[in-house]
């Protein structure tokens, strides 16, 4: 599948950019995982999946989709065991 885009590189990043300076006072995470979610979070409103394929497709940047691919999976294994404890708050 691929992703038909209306933005440019250079757009896409300063979404990311901005997405994650409007996350920073609300998580105390390093910078590289902020942007990390700012970018997850763009991807996946341009992709409309939660298939970590397609979505390793709407991430902006330099990196091969197989990379984006991998690292979401890193990032989804904290999430899962996370999950039972936010479901119980």
């Amino acid at each position: 599948m691929r992703i038909t885009t209306f933005f440019d590189h250079e757009t896409l990043m300063n979404q990311v950019t901005s997405l994650r300076d409007a996350l920073r006072p609300h998580m105390a995470w390093h910078g590289a995982r902020l942007s990390f979610v700012a970018a997850f979070l763009i991807a996946l409103l341009r992709v409309k999946t939660v298939n970590f394929a397609e979505l390793a497709m709407g991430f902006s940047g330099k990196a091969q989709t197989d990379s984006h691919y991998k690292r979401l999976q890193r990032f989804s294994v904290p999430l899962n065991s996370m999950m039972p404890r936010l479901l119980k708050s």
